[in-house]
C-alpha cells in the first residue's frame, strides 16, 4: 500500500533508490546522488494525486477502465492513464532509469498491482502481444496480460487438490508464502514477476523435463 510519507515526508526512500538503482559502479558524487534524491522525491510528490488512486489495487481484480477525478483541475481519466502517467513520469525522471527501475520503483510504490519487468521480458512480451512497449501504454498492456495470467492461476488454485488444504478466503500468495515461510508475504504481482524471471529472463522450462 501507498503511505504518504514515503512519497512526500521521507527523503529515505527517494536516496535509497538511487544507490540501490547505481549498485557498486561508483560513478556519482555525493552532490549527484543528492540532486538524483531530491529529483525521484519531487517526482513522486506530483505523482501523489494519482498514486493515491492505486491505494489497494491488486493485479487480480484492478479494473482498469474504471474512471476517476485525480487532479486539482477536476481531470477525468481511468486506472489505465493512471498507471500510464505514473510510468511515463517516472522514466522521464532520467538517471539511467529505463523500463526496469521504473516498474521495481512502481512495485515499491505498490507492490500488489505492479509487476516487474526486465528487458528480456519486455522483449518476449512485445512478441507476444504488439501493442507491449517501453512507455507507459505498452506496460498497461503488459499489466493487463499479467491480471489474465492471475485470473487462470486463482482458477486453478481453487480448483486444486492441496496438502495442506488453502484456509478459508485465502488466495495463492498467501498460501504459497505461508507454505514457503515467507515473512512479510510476497504479492501475486511479485510471484508473476518471479515466474517470467525464471522462465523468459533465465529461460528455465517449468515444469522441468523430469518433472512426471
Amino acid at each position: 500500500m501507498i503511505c504518504d510519507n514515503r512519497v512526500t515526508g521521507n527523503k529515505n526512500i527517494s536516496y535509497y533508490i538511487v544507490v540501490k538503482h547505481s549498485g557498486n559502479r561508483n560513478v556519482d558524487t555525493p552532490n549527484k546522488t543528492s540532486q538524483t534524491a531530491n529529483v525521484i522525491r519531487t517526482t513522486l510528490q506530483n505523482l501523489l494525486p494519482y498514486l493515491q488512486i492505486l491505494i489497494d489495487k491488486k493485479i487480480v481484480s484492478v479494473n482498469f477502465s474504471q474512471t476517476y477525478t485525480y487532479n486539482t483541475q477536476l481531470a477525468v481519466g481511468t486506472v489505465s492513464q493512471v498507471i500510464e502517467h505514473c510510468y511515463d513520469q517516472i522514466k522521464r525522471m532520467g538517471y539511467k532509469f529505463g523500463p526496469t527501475a521504473t516498474s521495481k520503483l512502481l512495485h515499491i510504490l505498490q507492490p500488489e498491482l505492479f509487476v516487474m519487468w526486465d528487458k528480456e521480458i519486455m522483449k518476449e512480451y512485445m512478441i507476444r502481444n504488439h501493442q507491449v512497449s517501453a512507455n507507459g501504454q505498452g506496460y498497461c498492456t503488459y499489466l493487463k496480460l499479467m491480471q489474465q495470467i492471475a485470473h487462470q492461476i486463482s482458477i486453478e488454485f481453487q480448483k486444486a487438490n492441496l496438502n495442506p488444504p488453502r484456509q478459508q478466503n485465502q488466495d495463492p500468495a498467501v498460501y504459497l508464502s505461508t507454505q514457503m515461510n515467507y515473512n512479510p508475504p510476497k504479492t501475486l504481482a511479485k510471484y508473476l514477476d518471479e515466474f517470467n524471471w525464471v522462465t523468459i529472463t533465465n529461460k528455465v522450462v517449468v515444469p522441468p523435463n523430469w518433472h512426471p
